[in-house]
């Protein structure tokens, strides 16, 4: 309205009517309901935003008003106390926020006559019989005159369907299955909510709900049917024949096998396996192999590089305590053309023997885990095993994965320095039907205290389902040389062999190992660098018990399948294959053998290594080496 209300809108918006007029008693005179439109906008169109209230004028005397009653921002207002006999004259005005009153709105008028001469008024009333605070939709009884219904009644019905049920009104809330509107809205268990509900035992238990029909809860659960052989299917922990009883009949069996060689390839393809060829774990084409593969794999796939041989050999390891060899691994080999073999060399990779030889899809598209048996290679020092992949065409892959080599464990042996600690890990695995529950692993013997469980215990206090296994090492640290002896006893639920002991022998030894060592920029492992960082490479070497013996010293490099030799005599690497230089070990470095920025992108293997039979032949059975990845960015 701003500073003034414009009287020409209201003389048209505020247009009062007269809607209801009544005679009471003349104890409190009578009354007159009126009502009027509320105006929006001025009478230029703009709109009406400061609105205050209202003012309703009234008298005896056409457009002449002896009274007035500011009755707020209300358009609806009862004029109480009026004499009858008389007739009153009614008009309205509004006013703004800054006091500003507009015009008169038009007149209305009304007589009332004297008590006397009305007829009586018989009114219905309603009343609250249930006493939740909401009045029925039916009449409970009716009076004369006005307010003379009783007390807490009122004359007009209220919204309570059931005025005889304090627990049925308006604000009930309706979520009982009983056919009943509980909340007055016409609708009935409206509010019921569906629940799931289960039945049935073991491999027969099912699911359903409980739902609300007609007012009635109805279960929709149905049990299975229980296994077509109940008595003879066992598993990880069902009920088969749905009685309540698990696996009854079935029974666990310990198996122990003492780990040779365990690969995951986690942290790539190990520097102490040779590869010959392609064999990467950085799966260049984008393979995607199933369970049980899982992070890292190594692959040899044509698709990228296609060469006619691809040639992955293990570490080295010794059977000597092993009368069975057994190798198992995650396999996936799709083919083309060309064919895959796994072979075995019982002296160091000199000679190797075929053991399989695929020509068909073998675990495609399915990986699968494969068992062989390697048991010609038992009772030897140096065994290993290669797995050779020939391909000349652009099409096929053989993807490897967990590889492990094991024997029975009934025995092994360990040998170390004085002082020295070494491990062999031991694997224990659940062949049977039912649940196999290990207990601690206890050791005996005279030289017991020799012997300890290494941190690395997953075995100790586990229960294994059926086909599942877990590992543990044991650790030899000898106190003096010699012979050394003690037993190992692992108890478990097993019903046939709830003992099951391990004769572990141990000797001690005077002599250490040398210990070399090479660093890229004083880190082990893969380090990666961007192109144009400088990159440091350093050797450092702890000759052990062979300072004073002739050796063969080495420091090799392989980057894009060409070898690179350093050539201590002039400081420099080389094109080659050949010896850093021959000499008796000693303590060594460290000191750099690389010190650039300016190398090309790629991947640097550098090997340092030492054999103690001098000679300037590389002797694989004999070295012992550290190794380094250079990765330019």
């Amino acid at each position: 309205m701003g500073k003034k209300l414009k009287n020409t809108y209201l003389n048209i918006g505020l247009v009062l009517s007269l809607i209801l007029l009544l005679q009471i008693n003349n104890v409190f005179g009578a009354s007159a309901l009126l009502s009027w439109n509320a105006p929006t906008a001025n009478d230029d169109g703009t709109p009406l935003t400061d609105l205050a209230g209202y003012y309703v004028h009234y008298g005896t005397s056409p457009r002449n008003y002896s009274d007035h009653i500011d009755v707020g921002k209300v358009v609806t207002y009862s004029v109480n106390n009026l004499s009858t006999g008389v007739t009153y004259y009614f008009s309205t005005t509004a006013y703004d926020t800054s006091g500003n009153e507009s015009a008169y709105s038009n007149e209305v008028s009304a007589a009332f006559q004297p008590v006397d001469t009305l007829p009586p008024v018989t009114v219905s009333y309603y009343c609250d019989n249930d006493g939740d605070g909401f009045t029925g939709q039916l009449i409970d009884g009716t009076c004369s005159g006005t307010g003379c219904e009783p007390a807490g009644c009122r004359l007009t019905p209220g919204n309570d369907c059931n005025d005889n049920d304090p627990y049925i009104n308006p604000e009930a809330v309706d979520d009982t299955c009983d056919g009943i509107d509980d909340n007055c809205n016409g609708a009935e268990d409206e509010g019921y909510v569906t629940a799931a509900v289960s039945c049935g035992e073991g491999v027969c238990t099912s699911v359903g709900q409980i739902l609300c029909q007609a007012g009635k809860e109805v279960n929709t659960c149905t049990p299975g049917l229980p296994a077509e052989d109940p008595e003879t299917t066992c598993s990880d922990g069902l009920d088969n024949d749905c009685d309540g009883q698990i696996d009854e009949g079935c029974v666990p069996v310990i198996e122990i096998t003492n780990v040779l060689l365990s690969e995951d390839f986690s942290s790539g393809i190990p520097a102490s396996w040779p590869v010959h060829g392609a064999w990467n774990t950085r799966n260049e084409c984008g393979r995607t192999p199933g369970h049980p593969f899982a992070g890292a794999f190594a692959i040899s796939d044509s698709s990228c590089r296609v060469t006619d041989s691809e040639e992955l050999i293990t570490a080295s390891f010794d059977t000597l305590s092993c009368s069975s060899v057994r190798l198992a691994f995650s396999n996936q080999y799709y083919w083309y053309s060309g064919s895959i073999e796994v072979d075995v060399s019982g002296d160091g990779g000199s000679t190797w023997t075929p053991n399989i030889s695929l020509r068909d899809d073998d675990g495609f598209p399915d990986p699968d885990w494969k068992e062989l048996d390697i048991s010609a290679v038992s009772a030897v020092s140096n065994a290993k095993v290669r797995f050779r992949y020939a391909n000349n065409s652009a099409d096929g892959f053989w993807a490897l994965d967990n590889v492990w080599v094991t024997c029975q464990a009934d025995q092994m042996h360990i040998a170390s320095p004085i002082q020295v600690p070494a491990a062999k890990t031991v694997m224990i695995g659940n062949t049977g039907t039912a649940n196999l529950a290990i207990n601690m692993i206890s050791k005996a013997g005279p030289d017991a205290p020799g012997f300890t469980i290494g941190e690395n215990d997953g075995c100790s206090n586990r229960t294994l389902l059926p086909a599942e296994s877990c590992t543990f090492d044991v650790v030899f640290t000898p106190s003096s040389t010699g012979l050394k002896t003690a037993t190992l006893s692992v108890s478990s639920n097993d019903p046939d062999m709830p003992v099951y002991d391990i004769t572990v022998t141990g000797t001690g030894t005077d002599t250490l190992d040398p210990v070399p060592l090479i660093k890229i920029n004083g880190l082990d492992g893969v380090v990666d660098i961007a192109r144009g960082d400088n990159s440091t490479v350093t050797i450092e070497l702890d000759p052990g018990s062979y300072n004073g013996k002739e050796a063969d010293w080495w420091v090799l490099m392989e980057y894009r399948k060409r070898w690179y030799y350093y050539n201590a005599a002039i400081g420099k690497w080389r094109r080659g294959y050949s010896s850093y230089r021959q000499s008796i070990p000693d303590n060594a470095g460290p000191f750099e053998i690389l010190n650039s920025s300016r190398l090309s992108r790629g991947m640097y293997t550098l090997y340092f290594g030492v054999d103690t039979s001098m000679g300037d032949v590389f002797d694989s059975s004999l070295i012992y080496y550290d190794t380094a990845v250079l990765n330019i960015q």
